[in-house]
């Protein structure tokens, strides 16, 4: 996403350009729902996944259609979703389960559909004890385009990479945030605190 794209969406839309563009007014599987942030954004076509049986607990008892699943084992049919939400998850698994989720994440997400995630930088993700290991850009185009990937992906990948922007810091006031991710656009981070990774599954296989 380009600078004047940004903030056409922001202007436009009054949110998050990323959001906009890419997940706004599709069918959207969020996984890792945890206390249903993301699905009460849209309760009529976002449909959470969460391990946690008590989060599950908490978002049905406010009416969202949040269910108890392993994100590793997703029980939708093929194609189920126009997108698929991950935040602040993907740092949470061995490699060898984080490509079994981008596997199933493919599978659940319709042709021409967008998988949409977000994981801290490198630097971050070495402050908790949950974290793994960092998935930063790169990490995903050789998962999707190196044949020796193939080890931990499978043979055939029916994603690609579309894209990925780093940010500086998180500011919570909407304008100034806007902004910052202005400065991010023109100068991408050399060392950001997160990145958002966007992959599209592809049309048709080839």
């Amino acid at each position: 996403m380009h600078v004047i794209e940004y903030l056409r969406l922001a202007w436009q839309f009054r949110a998050d350009p990323f959001y906009a563009k890419y997940l706004a007014g599709r069918r959207v599987l969020d996984v890792g729902a945890g206390a249903g942030e993301f699905v009460k954004k849209d309760c009529a076509r976002f449909v959470g996944v969460e391990l946690d049986p008590h989060l599950v607990e908490q978002c049905q008892s406010q009416g969202l259609n949040v269910q108890q699943m392993d994100a590793l084992s997703l029980q939708f049919p093929d194609g189920s979703f126009e997108a698929v939400h991950a935040g602040q998850l993907i740092e949470h698994l061995a490699p060898s389960d984080a490509a079994l989720f981008i596997m199933e994440a493919a599978r659940v997400v319709a042709p021409g559909g967008f998988i949409f995630l977000t994981t801290p930088g490198v630097k971050n993700v070495w402050n908790t004890f949950s974290h793994v290991r960092p998935y930063p850009p790169d990490a995903f185009r050789k998962f999707l385009d190196t044949e020796t990937e193939h080890l931990v992906r499978g043979e055939g990948s029916e994603l690609e990479f579309i894209g990925a922007w780093g940010t500086r810091y998180y500011i919570s006031n909407h304008f100034l945030r806007v902004l910052g991710s202005c400065l991010d656009l023109l100068w991408p981070p050399h060392d950001p605190i997160g990145w958002t990774i966007i992959l599209k599954r592809k049309s048709r296989l080839y």
